[in-house]
């Protein structure tokens, strides 16, 4: 079984203390490296540059949102880079310390039954930020998690894996929807109820390392 030990969190873009002097090269020497690929935002599980969404004069529009509850951290929320080191063959412990080289755009989530347009995605972003502190935002630019860096230690005769992860916001909550109609003359409205997670504006990575 996989032991999960305690690691430091990082939670910001500037070299920690002790290695500013040392490069990211020699930080992870010896550590294998594996860099998560670009994932794009996914509406209800697929990803969005696969949907078509055809426009519409008449909407479906943004009119509000309401969350249920506060929106809350999700710890895991994607993978950015993970670094490994076999200590299967030492005797003695060895001190893991990697830094993020490199890192993926990475979207966000979204669930309902509903058509999530730029429009209407745009209007909950805006609704979310007031509940979160620094706001947030759909997606997290291509190495934006640049120098976070992260350590553990690797006990004799093991494996060591140390993952960096984006956190990010859970909302849940209810969408009002305006569509207009030329034989009404007047919009109706609709409510939906949908999910999302987002990514903070403020930066929040952390890492986690497991031994086996």
């Amino acid at each position: 079984m996989r032991k999960l030990v305690s690691v430091a969190l990082a939670l910001s873009l500037m070299a920690p203390v002790g290695l500013s002097s040392v490069s990211a090269a020699e930080v992870n020497k010896g550590l294998v490296e594996r860099v998560a690929p670009a994932s794009p935002s996914y509406i209800n599980g697929i990803p969005e540059n696969e949907l078509i969404q055809p426009l519409s004069s008449s909407g479906p529009f943004f009119h509000e949102y309401k969350s249920n509850s506060t929106p809350s951290r999700v710890e895991k929320f994607r993978e950015i880079v993970y670094y490994t080191h076999d200590n299967s063959r030492s005797s003695t412990p060895f001190n893991m310390t990697a830094r993020v080289e490199q890192t993926r755009s990475v979207g966000s989530e979204w669930y309902g039954n509903v058509s999530f347009s730029k429009e209407v995605k745009a209007g909950i972003l805006a609704a979310v930020s007031v509940e979160v502190s620094g706001g947030v935002k759909e997606t997290r630019s291509e190495n934006e998690a640049l120098g976070v860096s992260g350590s553990m230690t690797v006990p004799a005769y093991k494996h060591g894996k140390l993952t960096f992860y984006y956190a990010a916001r859970s909302t849940q909550g209810t969408v009002k929807l305006k569509t207009w109609y030329d034989s009404l003359g007047s919009y109706v409205y609709t409510d939906v109820p949908i999910s999302a997670k987002i990514h903070p504006t403020i930066l929040d990575v952390h890492s986690v390392g497991e031994t086996y």
